[in-house]
């Protein structure tokens, strides 16, 4: 089937030229959000089990503040399109301090 009018042919195209750059930059600017959105959720799991293990007399190292136990985590995204500009980041999760004395 041929298009009415001959002024139209080739939009279809012209369209998905100019959309496909923007929906690529889009699709990756997800993925790059997710993936340190994921990172970041488990650096923080992995600051709290930290913070937890210290405050049942673990082994883990933690800062004590007070009547708080806190531990902070930190690691850099550096790897695929992250190793141009390296992303930092850092989580920090306390617990109470169980040999504290104002706490009882």
């Amino acid at each position: 089937m041929h298009s009415p009018l001959r002024a139209e042919r080739g939009s279809i195209t012209a369209e998905t030229v100019m959309v496909l750059p923007t929906l690529v930059v889009v699709g990756s600017a997800l993925l790059l959000g997710g993936q340190a959105s994921l990172e970041s959720y488990r650096l923080h799991q992995e600051a709290h089990s930290a913070a937890r293990v210290a405050s049942l007399h673990g082994e883990a190292t933690a800062a004590s503040e007070g009547e708080w136990l806190c531990v902070t985590r930190e690691t850099t995204l550096e790897r695929g399109v992250w190793q141009w500009r390296p992303l930092t980041l850092s989580a920090e999760a306390c617990a109470l301090n169980p040999g504290d004395d104002n706490n009882q």
